[in-house]
């Protein structure tokens, strides 16, 4: 569909997300491309969809302050329009007011304009009073996380801990490039990209823009990669002639972190369930120049026989809840607590079958891009348990939350097979 309205694509998105459960970064994609606008509506149109779905609790709750009907009342398009314009009012100060309630009406059917434009109306007269209900508001409604993931903070890492957890979110975490240094220097991508280096990662550089229209990204000298992940591959202090073994690569940042730290020397075998994401390792490994990946399909719970006692190091990055990476991710929040129950036990079964690659003395990371001890530092510690055979290194495990060196929240933890 081609459309030159930004806010109406934006409505049909969040419908698509609403209805069919759609994920709002795929959604988005797909709208981009069918769509015909500028940069300007471009970015409105994603600020949009991100935003809405991102304090979805927190509109819900100011929509229910003032609104004649209950919000489960509220037909999809009704309860969408309202916080489209809601979201425009509450956070966008260069969209005037009258502007976001009209432009808002516009989207609903004639039965529903006069309810949509004196809700909207309603809300613009309390609008102050609303943003201080909010300073005291409880904190699932001030930062719009569901309860469940409070709670669940709570009890990992202290009720202190969780408004820190909340206000890092907030921030947009910015875009980290892993510099390949096979192909340049980190000086060298400097000097033509407007970024700057990050204060913890000496290959690591924040830069900003559409990552396909920087300087060097044809030619490969850079990908994208968060700064935790770059910390747990270089955890690892690989060295060149190595076997290293990916057991969940897609879409492969951390085998391409490692194979540049092996000098593009030795062996990295690339592991994933799903044989069309393979291709981004493959695509990825060639525009870097990098020919010591081995990308193929495998089932990370049932390691390869012909690999056991083999490799070197290890990386064991398991799928998780990626409570870590809501803030990129918002729809993540939207997660039920029952859809998570069953990670610990994947992810140990995993890192069980992960372990078996290694030889005497070699080095595995265990990961995940989310903050929860029950996926993170009880797995590590229920494998510890039953495997005499490994320790942990000293210094590990560490967590990481969102704050001005880190992007996302993100663990890690080293073990070594004695």
């Amino acid at each position: 569909m081609k459309t030159d309205n930004p806010r109406r694509l934006a409505f049909d998105s969040l419908k698509k997300c609403a209805r069919d459960g759609k994920y709002s970064n795929l959604e988005v994609m797909t709208s981009l491309s069918r769509a015909q606008l500028d940069g300007r509506d471009k970015a409105l149109y994603t600020a949009l969809v991100y935003g809405v779905i991102e304090k979805g609790i927190t509109l819900d709750y100011l929509i229910s302050r003032v609104s004649s009907r209950p919000i489960d009342k509220l037909d999809t398009d009704t309860l969408i329009s309202i916080r489209l314009g809601l979201y425009q009012i509450m956070h966008m100060d260069k969209i005037p007011d009258f502007s976001a309630c009209d432009e808002s009406v516009k989207l609903v059917p004639h039965s529903s304009k006069s309810f949509v434009n004196a809700v909207l109306r309603n809300l613009l007269k309390n609008k102050e009073k609303l943003k201080k209900e909010l300073e005291t508001a409880p904190l699932s409604v001030k930062y719009s996380v569901p309860q469940w993931i409070i709670d669940l903070w709570e009890r990992g890492y202290g009720r202190a801990k969780v408004e820190e957890i909340l206000e890092g979110f907030e921030k947009k975490p910015p875009m980290t490039v892993r510099v390949n240094t096979l192909k340049t220097t980190v000086k060298e991508l400097m000097s033509n990209v407007d970024g700057q280096l990050h204060p913890q990662l000496d290959d690591v550089v924040y830069a900003s823009g559409n990552v396909e229209s920087l300087y060097g990204f044809e030619e490969g000298l850079f990908f994208v990669q968060g700064s935790n992940s770059r910390k747990a591959v270089s955890a690892l202090k690989l060295k060149p002639d190595e076997i290293v073994i990916d057991t969940c690569a897609c879409p492969g940042g951390k085998s391409f972190s490692a194979a540049i730290d092996m000098e593009n020397r030795g062996t990295v075998y690339s592991f994933d369930l799903h044989a069309n994401k393979l291709s981004l390792v493959q695509k990825g490994a060639e525009r870097l120049g990098i020919n010591i990946i081995t990308a193929q399909v495998q089932n990370a719970t049932s390691p390869r026989e012909e690999l056991l006692g083999k490799a070197d190091a290890v990386i064991c990055d398991v799928p998780c809840s990626g409570l870590g990476i809501i803030a990129k991710k918002p729809d993540i929040k939207y997660k039920k607590p029952e859809d998570i129950e069953r990670l610990p036990e994947i992810q140990l079964s995993i890192l069980t079958a992960s372990s078996g690659y290694l030889k005497k003395g070699g080095r595995m990371v265990y990961s995940t891009c989310t903050l929860n001890p029950e996926e993170n530092e009880r797995v590590t510690e229920a494998f510890l348990k039953e495997h005499s055979e490994f320790h942990r290194a000293e210094g590990f495990p560490k967590t990481a939350f969102p704050s001005e060196y880190s992007d996302d929240g993100f663990f890690y933890d080293l073990l070594i097979k004695d």
